[in-house]
């Protein structure tokens, strides 16, 4: 055997060893016991909202026992339940360095109501630990004089605000319409801050938690879970149990499982299970909405079933939905910030947020693949006659398989190459060989081992239809929609610093400003007021990097 083949097979067995050690700790739940437990807070910019208005929200992952900021988990989940614990939106966050965001768009057709957003780590799930704030919902288009008669809640919790950072000033205490507004930061702090800047309604609700707030509650008896929920500590996991279809009489330990999420996404990964079936998938890449395939990679996979363990399954019921307050006072406001609201709707085209655009890494051995774009050919019909009219050193053996010759021109036949489509497995070669070759734009080819998973594989060959769309089908092969994380965002908020652009341009904004990376390093932070008169709140949370929470409210009024 030549050196560089030794050498290979020796980091080949090193890969399995680890992968067996991962596995089997992962199984083991005593291996997290030291792990420092989660609480979630949810900076909201308001919790009465309007259908067809943005809820905005800033994700703190804290730790449990001293409520610093916890970098543990890598996705946090957030979601609005209705009093029979209906979800309504679901979504998942990307957490870095403990804190992430999102937002969610109200449609109209939510019903007038209380409901609740909870927010949770699967690792909090093992204690049933849940950020939960009330949420009041009116669609303004129900009829408001009938929830009028609804049973009034003079519960209102005043804010805890924290005086001790007064050295964040406005410039002015009013403003007039379409002014600019100045922050001034007296003394820099360092830390993970949002930023909210919102008209207040007065409404007889209670008021949103706060940071400092959360900090002062007493400690809570937790309720262990029944099952165990595996720490996210690296990105989101998928996992799963592969079933044997007599009565367990198969083999369940060290199974491959293939995980694609095809097309754009690229994302392509291999899992071994352990002793009793289960199998789990690691995704920390970015990616799109993406319909995942799974599929067993053994030749005996017609033995197995398999299963994908549900994330969305809570545990827990929500109670004490607080009822929502209608005053005559409240109908009007409602009607005016309605009113507003429908102009600026109107004009949502010119006044998008922009998103952040993420980077989907390219394959790891696609720089070291030889291309060959097929249109600088003759085009053939299938992909059996492109093999063997256009790719060199490549073949299809007698089992129906493609080989390829390393750049040695030598190959191992024990071992099996890796064909992938738009990023999707292809276990049994057979059933590629006649595909419309026409639709395929180029061809990568690896010609040298490579280990995905656990599997050791002699060359790739790597194809790319023009669209994008290849959709495998096979009978051994699952498919499920996977809900990206939210994407970032840049959000926009209207500027006056050009009347002669602006003035024609209605601006009945009610949320002025949210930034949930707040800089408090910098010496001014400036935003505009609209054309809404009236008190608006200022409000800062987070924390500083030494572990101090911070939740700071002022107001100045626009007249």
């Amino acid at each position: 055997m030549k050196k560089k083949h030794i050498s290979f097979f020796i980091f080949y067995l090193l890969s399995l060893s680890i992968i067996s050690q991962s596995n089997n700790s992962i199984l083991d739940s005593s291996g997290f016991r030291s792990l420092s437990q989660e609480n979630i807070h949810l900076h909201l910019n308001t919790n009465f909202l309007l259908t067809g208005e943005n809820l905005l929200y800033k994700v703190y992952n804290l730790s449990l026992e001293d409520k610093n900021i916890s970098t543990l988990s890598k996705i946090a989940y957030v979601r609005i339940i209705d009093k029979n614990n209906t979800p309504l939106f679901n979504q998942k966050v990307r957490l870095n360095k403990g804190v992430g965001y999102g937002d969610l768009f109200l449609p109209n057709n939510i019903e007038t109501g209380s409901y609740k957003i909870i927010a949770y780590t699967q690792w909090m799930r093992n204690k049933q630990i849940f950020f939960e704030e009330n949420l009041y919902i009116i669609n303004p288009f129900s009829n408001l004089e009938k929830i009028k008669t609804a049973t009034v809640s003079n519960n209102i919790i005043k804010k805890n605000n924290d005086t001790s950072i007064s050295y964040i000033n406005t410039n002015k205490k009013n403003y007039t319409t379409r002014e600019l507004v100045t922050l001034n930061i007296t003394k820099k702090i360092k830390g993970t801050f949002s930023l909210s800047v919102r008209k207040t309604d007065n409404l007889d609700l209670p008021e949103k938690s706060s940071i400092v707030n959360s900090f002062k509650l007493p400690k809570k008896e937790y309720k262990n879970s029944t099952k165990f929920y595996i720490p996210e500590l690296r990105g989101e996991l998928i996992s799963g149990k592969i079933i044997s279809k007599d009565n367990n009489k198969h083999n369940l330990n060290n199974l491959k499982i293939g995980l694609s999420l095809p097309n754009k996404n690229k994302i392509t990964k291999i899992s071994v299970t352990d002793k009793i079936g289960n199998f789990y998938f690691n995704i920390k890449e970015p990616y799109k909405k993406s319909k995942a395939t799974i599929q067993i990679l053994n030749d005996d996979r017609h033995l197995y079933n398999f299963k994908i363990d549900k994330k969305n399954i809570l545990e827990t019921h929500f109670e004490n939905f607080k009822p929502i307050s209608i005053t005559n006072k409240n109908i009007e406001i409602i009607k005016r910030r309605s009113l507003n609201l429908q102009i600026e709707n109107a004009y949502n085209t010119i006044k998008k947020d922009i998103f952040i655009k993420e980077k989907i890494n390219p394959l790891i051995f696609e720089d070291k693949c030889e291309i060959i774009i097929l249109d600088d050919y003759k085009r053939f019909k299938t992909i059996k006659e492109v093999t063997i009219e256009i790719l060199n050193n490549v073949w299809i053996d007698s089992d129906n398989n493609f080989r390829v010759k390393n750049m040695n021109s030598d190959t191992n036949k024990k071992l099996p190459t890796l064909l992938i489509v738009d990023g999707s497995i292809i276990y049994k070669h057979n059933d590629f060989l006649d595909y419309n070759a026409n639709k395929i734009k180029s061809v990568s080819i690896l010609r040298q081992k490579y280990v995905l998973g656990a599997q050791l594989y002699e060359g790739i060959i790597y194809m790319k239809t023009f669209k994008n769309d290849y959709d495998p089908n096979s009978d051994y092969l699952k498919k499920l929609n996977i809900s990206h994380p939210q994407k970032q965002k840049k959000y926009f908020f209207q500027t006056h610093e050009s009347i002669k652009k602006t003035r024609r341009i209605p601006d009945y904004r009610t949320q002025l400003f949210w930034q949930p990376n707040l800089d408090l390093t910098k010496k001014q932070i400036s935003f505009f007021t609209s054309d809404v008169i009236g008190v608006f709140e200022i409000e800062i949370e987070g924390f500083t990097n030494s572990g101090k929470p911070i939740s700071y409210t002022k107001n100045f009024t626009v007249k």
